[in-house]
């Protein structure tokens, strides 16, 4: 594997961080909390928005992240594998689209007659706008305005190159999605059966042979990616709603494009010209497309899938927040419309909502619903854009966070859609940049797909995710170590029985990536780890041994304290060290013991451990040191971690005294806690030394 850049960690291998350094992380999170917020300022806005450049040119911001780090060279036999398409379910999974199932699901989710009549006159007013070619255009729709005097606004920045930049293939396929929502189909007689035609035939006409939609000139082609992933989205729902093989090979070839047009980082640009930058906002929509084509019975090449999974999961933070970019990011990129756009993309991969940073990335959509007012210039993070994902990744969530959401979903839509004259049915576009690039039939084409989120899609737990697992798996068994070793790892984020099968049959073998395996499964608590990882402490090597005891360290209340004494022996004082700060924190004692301290010395207090051990097994009292041990020292964020034997017992702020064999060490102020372990800073350290993992932590008298 690529050496990990000491700048990308967060990014790179989140996941290998042990909980102690994962706990000094609440420090700085603390900290910022905390800062004051500046005096709010008048400040002069923009009118209007920069026109991006062309992707070439843009130069790399040095502080903003860069993106992920390029692996070894790909594997020609992943590349030749392709992940079986959805054959059999296609039609199903839009069956909620009409009839009983469609008044079934409405009912069941939250829909009612007042979303219904909003999205049939939404319909009504694209219908109305819809140029006789079958396209739409952002910026010279009301030419078909019925009124010529009071024309429908279009919303947009009043600058030329607004105006002129070709987004037909992006709007026009939005329109075709809002149809298509309701079951308006190029098969199925009904009001809108022509318009779907059109269009169709509009996006069909308007495909190169390389299989890219949308034949403009090369160099106006900032949003190609955004234009063929919304286009290639709405063919390929049309085509598995409809089985009609005429979009057969043109999607094949759409999704054929879109595997070339892949970054090496696992991303899109812009472009499909290998640009060195990745694009999360852009990659959102190939994820879309590619699980709509996937439905409809298309293969998707397994190193695509690989690529995409492994990209969300570098640029997806612990905090839940996702990185838009590392080159030319805007303001605002690491705010809730990325958190959405990734947690929407994890979910269409498989992934499931009840890891740690998805229920983050929850907490943070939550806490900002959709509020029109909110949706300014300043404010770029809270746009119809966000609220769109949003609405998808939450309805994908379920339960509370569904009912918490729609209420607010529905007012903040319902409220502001126009009624009377021309413009009825459509949505005013609001002050945020991004709508105002794209203008009234972006906005209403948006919102009417909210609104028929009810019926939609099916929840995936029925079907439709993308078959990430078959995948990875592939990369595992043919792809370059790095790739297989980053696979794996991955694997381990998926609660499936072929996820759990396949890795628990591999950390068995005598594989190179054994131990990976057996970590990717303890880090789902399975105790299926267990055996592999007691065989992978006899390993020669010290830093498997660590990393074995740190996969261990969640489940040593299944008798594994012995295996963890035993390691305090081992010859690396790392290995040891990390054995002892398992201990102390399940025992809440710690002996005396330390890594760096001489054989004879460990070895007193090991036998003081194989004593406690054979008193707790026998319920008898145990030989207790001090509840409250350091049992961790970070001297680079000037703090220490500290264990209690109960929970809540010191609060944040409170001032704790450390001390050593009785002697004053430091003062020191409780910053974080999570459940019985606890962060401070360190406020003074008297002259004789500093703080050491064992030492003693009390109230200050």
């Amino acid at each position: 594997m690529a050496p990990v850049r000491a700048d990308f960690v967060e990014i790179v291998e989140p996941r290998e961080r042990d909980i102690f350094e994962d706990i000094a992380q609440i420090i700085g999170e603390q900290e910022i909390d905390e800062e004051p917020e500046d005096e709010e300022t008048e400040v002069e806005q923009e009118d209007e928005p920069d026109v991006p450049e062309e992707p070439s040119e843009v130069v790399a911001d040095v502080d903003k992240p860069p993106g992920p780090a390029e692996e070894e060279e790909e594997s020609e036999q992943v590349a030749a594998i392709a992940v079986e398409e959805g054959t059999g379910r296609a039609q199903a999974l839009y069956s909620s689209r009409s009839g009983q199932d469609r008044r079934d699901a409405l009912g069941k989710y939250g829909g009612s007659e007042q979303t219904e009549s909003a999205v049939a006159a939404g319909l009504d007013w694209l219908a109305r706008h819809q140029n006789a070619e079958g396209n739409w255009n952002h910026a010279q729709f009301d030419r078909h305005c019925r009124d010529e005097h009071a024309k429908c606004e279009s919303g947009l920045f009043n600058r030329s190159e607004v105006h002129t930049v070709p987004l037909d293939p992006g709007v026009t396929g939005l329109a075709l999605l809002a149809f298509a929502g309701s079951n308006h189909t190029h098969m199925r007689d009904g009001p809108h059966r022509e318009n779907v035609e059109k269009a169709v035939e509009w996006l069909l006409g308007h495909q190169t042979d390389s299989g890219r939609i949308g034949d403009y000139p090369h160099q106006a082609n900032y949003f190609m990616m955004y234009n063929h992933g919304i286009a290639t989205l709405a063919l390929a729902e049309l085509y598995a709603m409809t089985g009609d093989q005429r979009l057969r090979q043109p999607v094949k070839k759409a999704v054929a494009f879109i595997a070339r047009a892949q970054q090496r980082s696992g991303s899109w640009d812009y472009t499909d010209a290998q640009t060195g930058r990745y694009d999360t906002s852009v990659t959102g929509w190939q994820v879309m497309a590619l699980k709509a084509a996937n439905n409809a019975g298309i293969q998707i090449p397994a190193q695509t899938l690989f690529r995409l999974a492994d990209f969300m999961d570098r640029v997806t933070l612990r905090s839940g927040e996702v990185y838009y970019s590392n080159k030319n990011p805007a303001p605002g990129a690491r705010g809730e419309g990325m958190v959405a756009v990734g947690l929407l993309s994890q979910q269409f991969l498989g992934f499931p909502n009840d890891r740690r940073t998805a229920r983050r990335q929850i907490e943070i959509i939550l806490g900002n619903p959709p509020q029109w007012g909110r949706m300014t210039l300043r404010d770029r993070g809270h746009s119809i854009y966000y609220w769109y994902h949003a609405t998808l990744a939450m309805f994908q969530v379920g339960d509370d966070a569904w009912a918490q959401w729609n209420p607010q979903m529905k007012e903040a839509l319902l409220t502001q859609q126009r009624q009377g004259g021309c413009s009825d049915g459509s949505w005013d576009v609001p002050n945020n940049q991004w709508a105002r690039f794209g203008g009234r039939v972006y906005v209403t084409a948006l919102n009417i797909l909210m609104l028929e989120v009810y019926y939609r899609y099916l929840p995936l737990y029925d079907g439709g995710a993308l078959d990430t697992v078959a995948a990875l798996i592939a990369t595992v068994e043919h792809g370059s170590r790095g790739d297989a070793a980053r696979a794996v790892r991955l694997l381990g984020q998926f609660d499936t029985e072929p996820a759990r099968k396949f890795l628990t049959t591999l950390a068995n073998k005598d594989h190179k990536l054994a131990l990976e395996a057996s970590i990717a499964l303890a880090q789902r608590s399975e105790l299926a780890s267990i055996v592999p990882l007691l065989r992978q402490l006899r390993s020669e090597e010290a830093y498997e041994r660590f990393q074995a005891l740190g996969a261990l360290a969640p489940m040593i209340d299944q008798g594994l304290a012995p295996h963890f004494i035993e390691a305090l022996r081992d010859e690396s004082e790392m290995v040891a060290r990390r054995a002892s700060r398992t201990l102390s924190q399940y025992a809440k004692q710690s002996f005396g013991f330390e890594a760096g301290a001489s054989r004879e010395e460990r070895e007193v207090a090991i036998r003081k451990w194989e004593k406690w051990w054979k008193n707790y097994q026998q319920g008898e009292p145990t030989e207790s040191s001090e509840p409250w041990l350091v049992i961790g020292v970070y001297p680079d964020s000037n703090a220490v971690a500290f264990s209690t034997a109960q929970p809540e017992q010191a609060g944040i702020g409170d001032e704790l005294v450390v001390y050593r064999d009785g002697d004053y060490v430091a003062r020191v102020r409780v910053a974080a806690a999570e459940s019985d372990l606890y962060v401070a800073t360190v406020l003074e350290q008297a002259e004789s030394g500093g703080i050491r993992e064992g030492d003693v932590v009390k109230p200050r008298e």
